[in-house]
């Protein structure tokens, strides 16, 4: 009974070591905070702010030395000078225009052409030379050198066009060229065999068949180094040859325009 009592009763706890206890906890919480506190690391310095309005200036830079670059070699060759007064020269360009197919170009003209008066006076000998007898222009053209069956009018604009700008029974226009225009009542054959050559004699004339026309025969008559006249024979009317024919007596060669 005595020793249950003991155990039941509680134990008082020393006062001495409760209050050794607080002590030590507040004293320890006052030197916590008298502690030295750890170096901190020093803050990097800030640049100085500039003026207001002044630029910042970069930092300088160093450039890297260069190496030394070898001379680049010339790309073009140079032609030495005693070379280069053999260098051929280059051919001249042809500008003119190739002959038309089928086309007789006319034979070189004289260095010197004959005025206006003398290829008129050439003209005029022929239409007053020898078969000069045979004109019937007065009295026949172009009434009945255009009227007459196989006649001008017969013929097609383009052929009337090689001789004529305009032509009626009544009135013609010749080509600015023709200088001269003769209606002859005699046969082509004749005039081309025996009266152009009559009328201009050889050796002082050269009368040179030059082919066609507008499919009618053309003549150049030149005397000595004048390029003096162009002469087309154009048979009118019926028959083979035909019984009349005009002479016309150009300045320039007809079939250049």
């Amino acid at each position: 009974m005595g020793h249950g009592l003991l155990l039941l009763t509680p134990v008082p706890s020393s006062p001495e070591a409760e209050a050794e206890g607080a002590e030590e906890v507040v004293v320890d919480l006052l030197n916590i905070s008298s502690l030295p506190l750890p170096a901190s690391e020093p803050e990097p310095e800030l640049p100085t702010p500039s003026p207001s309005g002044a630029t910042p200036q970069p930092p300088a830079q160093v450039s890297a030395p260069t190496a030394p670059t070898a001379p680049t070699a010339p790309t073009q060759s140079v032609i030495p000078e005693a070379d280069a007064d053999n260098v051929p020269a280059a051919a001249p360009v042809d500008a003119s225009p190739p002959a038309a197919a089928n086309f007789n170009p006319p034979p070189a003209q004289p260095e010197t052409l004959a005025p206006p008066e003398a290829v008129v006076a050439l003209a005029s000998r022929l239409a007053r030379g020898q078969g000069s007898d045979f004109d019937i222009t007065d009295t026949s053209f172009p009434g009945i050198a255009y009227d007459t069956r196989r006649g001008i009018g017969e013929w097609s604009a383009q052929e009337q066009g090689c001789f004529f700008t305009q032509i009626s029974n009544s009135s013609y226009e010749t080509r600015p060229n023709i200088i001269s225009l003769r209606y002859w009542g005699r046969s082509i054959s004749l005039i081309q065999q025996d009266d152009l050559p009559g009328n201009f004699p050889a050796p002082e004339y050269q009368i040179t068949n030059l082919g066609d026309y507008c499919n009618r025969p053309l003549f150049q008559v030149t005397r000595g180094s004048e390029a003096t006249l162009f002469v087309s024979i154009v048979g009118v009317g019926v028959g083979n040859p035909q019984s009349t024919g005009l002479v016309i007596f150009w300045s320039s060669d007809p079939r250049l325009g």
